[in-house]
């Protein structure tokens, strides 16, 4: 029992690393990234990108030099080139071609560049309108009004509000309950 255990234990990691050597020939030309990228391919271990790898890699891709995007981002220059070196191998794709004289985009660089932004962009904008909201700058007014006596009052009021409260919005809703009230109150008392 114990021998079919070993064998089959034996073939199965066989497969393993030929299907690993067939699929990624990018690890196996650097021979000491191999086995800690092996958890990663096959899943055992989840994603690690952050919004920080795609920081360094838009600094890095707008200065076209690792070492003026490090200065500019205050950190070491091979701790960037690694965090942007892991990102490549996440994504499993080059981004960029590193040269003595600096960097150039691959177009699965320039095309990822431009995913960045965007990304970056949104995220930022998030943070500031949940900031905001917790300021109260930021948020939804509902009002329910009746239409006859408000035309005069609401319009001001809503001005008021929106020079006040700028990244806000309103929405006026009218309440048909208080339309039939106003109308009958103001129907002649032999009608009622």
């Amino acid at each position: 029992m114990s021998r079919m255990f070993f064998n089959s234990l034996f073939s199965v990691s066989i497969e393993f690393f030929q299907s690993f050597a067939a699929v990624s020939r990018r690890f196996v030309d650097r021979p000491n990234t191999v086995f800690l990228a092996l958890p990663c391919l096959f899943g055992i271990m989840g994603s690690s990108m952050e919004l920080r790898h795609l920081r360094y890699f838009q600094a890095v891709a707008e200065a076209l030099s690792f070492t003026r995007a490090a200065a500019q981002l205050r950190i070491a220059q091979p701790a960037l080139s690694r965090q942007v070196q892991d990102l490549e191998d996440e994504i499993g794709v080059d981004l960029m071609k590193r040269s003595p004289r600096g960097v150039t985009l691959t177009a699965e660089g320039k095309l990822f560049l431009e995913e960045v932004r965007e990304l970056l962009k949104r995220a930022d904008e998030s943070v500031e309108k949940v900031r905001a909201l917790a300021r109260g700058e930021y948020g939804e007014l509902h009002v329910g009004y009746a239409p006859t006596p408000t035309l005069e009052i609401l319009p001001p009021a809503l001005a008021a509000f929106q020079k006040a409260v700028r990244a806000s919005r309103y929405c006026c809703t009218t309440c048909p309950a208080m339309k039939s009230r106003m109308a009958s109150a103001a129907a002649p008392s032999s009608l009622r």
